[in-house]
This record gives C-alpha cells, sequence and structure tokens, in this order.
C-alpha cells in the first residue's frame, strides 16, 4: 500500500506528505529569517530564556562554523547537487520505504532548499537560533537534522509501509 487515506476516506498519495514538509520546512524557516533581517541589525541578541536561548541575527557567508566563506561556487554547487541527488533518490525509493522516509526527505530537502536560497541571493545564509554556547544556527539547518534521523530510523526499521499500517 502507497496511499494514505484523508478524514473522508478518499486516497492520498504518499508523496503529498513529502511536499507538505518540504513547503513548511521552506516557509517556516523564510519566515523567520525576514522577520530577523528587517526587524534586528546584525549581531543583535534578544534573550527569550535568560543565559540559554537567544534570537542573534548572523550571516553565515560559509557553511557550519563558518566554513569555506571564501568559496561561494562551492557553496551554491555542491548542496544544489545534493538536493538533486536526495531529490532522485527520495523519487525511486519512496515506495519501498515507510512514511518516516517522505517526512525525511522532505525535511532534509526543504531545509537545504531554504540555506541554498539564501546562498544564491543573499550571497550567506541568515542563522538566528542561538543556544547556550553552542554555534548559531537557523530551522533549516534543524530540519535537515532532524530529517536525517528521520531517514536513519527508517533505514535500520522500517520498510515497506509498516509505519503506516
Amino acid at each position: 500500500m502507497n496511499k494514505l487515506r484523508n478524514r473522508s476516506g478518499a486516497e492520498m498519495p504518499r508523496s503529498f506528505i513529502f511536499f507538505i514538509f518540504l513547503i513548511a520546512s521552506i516557509v517556516i524557516d523564510e519566515a523567520i529569517k525576514i522577520f530577523v533581517r528587517n526587524n534586528m541589525y546584525l549581531g543583535e541578541s534578544i534573550h527569550v530564556i535568560k543565559g540559554f536561548f537567544r534570537f542573534t541575527y548572523l550571516e553565515n557567508r560559509g557553511i557550519a562554523f563558518s566554513f569555506m566563506e571564501d568559496n561561494k561556487l562551492f557553496l551554491i554547487f555542491m548542496p544544489s547537487l545534493l538536493i538533486i541527488i536526495l531529490s532522485v533518490i527520495y523519487f525511486l525509493k519512496r515506495k519501498e520505504m515507510g512514511i518516516s522516509y517522505d517526512i525525511g526527505s522532505g525535511l532534509c530537502i526543504g531545509g537545504g532548499l531554504a540555506n541554498l536560497f539564501d546562498r544564491v541571493v543573499y550571497s550567506s545564509v541568515t542563522d538566528y537560533v542561538d543556544i547556550g554556547s553552542f554555534a548559531i544556527f537557523n530551522l533549516a539547518d534543524v530540519f535537515i537534522n532532524i530529517g536525517i534521523f528521520l531517514l536513519c530510523l527508517n533505514f535500520l526499521f522500517f520498510r515497506k509501509d509498516e509505519d503506516i499500517e
């Protein structure tokens, strides 16, 4: 079975779940980035939970921890290639995987697209989540990591719609 049913009993393709998570991850992350860019100045921090959680506005011209910040072409080409590869793999394997595969793939690809959009349009990625003394990141990064976790769970534990039944 590769279909889900909505409340009225009509069948919905499982890829619908993938697209919902893909679009939601892009929209949520980009909405927050627009808010941060328009309402905060670079380097500003707003304390949400004193001493632990802050919104801090940074522009990251590299990848994690500003690594490779002087290599813009690479930072656009590699994520683009990974997004294409992940998308092809998703559509080739989706029928034999569980729903966590749809959700995880949607989150990974959506988060990757959100950060790639920033890199292409702004030449940097807007980061804003500041927890403790950890690096500052954004929700697209969180979506990518949650997606990877769900994909790992799917490959380890679920096959052939076991998690849909």
